[in-house]
């Protein structure tokens, strides 16, 4: 009985080190300026490209949304994708792999680098399904520094804000969500169009920066210019208070949340 006893806290204090050692791993993954960015290689600009194009057609409806997810899954090559695929069908089995779904999901991280978002974004949603909200809504912060027009973090980090009580949040990255496109209307109407001419704009600020950055890179320097880019997302936003419908209770954010 002393011996099991003994066993049964051994094994119970192995995972709560696993579960400090990981935790103690998140801070640094999301300093973004502790890494290199990838230098832009002619793939990668090419992708850039396409997700700026598919941005674009966003104005006209949500066809390309699935062209879209599916961009951001490759964005590092088939074999990356087919461990980030292999982590969600680990994640779809339930709470007993999900342990093992977000160590993975670090390994990635670690082996491809915080810049690909997509993995990180997969980290948000895990945390928020494990209730671990505050570490979900940053690591969506994350993901929006990498892609402040990313759906799927945008509609994460309001449900981590609403479920931590932060109203006041919820509703700030609420007015920055893709509006849904109105009744009868193949034009994507004002907030609409006004949301990709946004995120089309710093879409491509974003490639012009990274092709600088390919030959000058200080990452310093980036972050900053990005935290005020980001200020300026908010600003435009705001203007626009008057027409956003805050954080309308209709709206499936866990459907968005991919």
């Amino acid at each position: 009985s002393s011996s099991s006893s003994s066993s049964s806290s051994s094994r119970s204090s192995s995972k709560v080190t696993k579960k400090k050692r990981r935790r103690s791993r998140l801070p640094h993954a999301l300093r973004l300026s502790e890494h290199n960015p990838p230098p832009l290689t002619t793939i990668m600009r090419e992708r850039r490209e396409v997700e700026i194009q598919l941005l674009e057609s966003l104005r006209y409806g949500d066809t390309a949304m699935s062209d879209l997810w599916s961009l951001w899954f490759a964005e590092r090559g088939p074999q990356a994708a087919t461990r980030l695929l292999e982590v969600e069908a680990l994640c779809s089995k339930g709470p007993a792999f999900w342990d093992q779904a977000e160590e993975q999901l670090f390994q990635i991280i670690d082996d491809c680098g915080p810049y690909w978002a997509e993995p990180i974004n997969r980290l948000a949603t895990l945390y928020y399904m494990q209730g671990r909200l505050e570490d979900s809504k940053a690591l969506c912060e994350v993901v929006l520094t990498l892609k402040p027009w990313h759906v799927g973090a945008l509609s994460g980090i309001v449900l981590g804000c609403a479920g931590m009580g932060d109203v006041g949040g919820a509703r700030m990255w609420a007015d920055r969500r893709l509006p849904p496109m109105p009744p009868n209307n193949t034009t994507g109407g004002g907030r609409r169009t006004k949301w990709v001419n946004i995120f089309v704009k710093e879409a491509n600020a974003k490639l012009e920066r990274a092709e600088k950055e390919t030959y000058h890179h200080n990452p310093q320097e980036d972050e900053q210019e990005q935290l005020m880019r980001n200020k300026s997302i908010e600003s435009e936003h705001h203007d626009s208070s008057s027409d956003s419908v805050g954080v309308d209770p209709n709206f499936d954010e866990e459907d968005t949340w991919q």
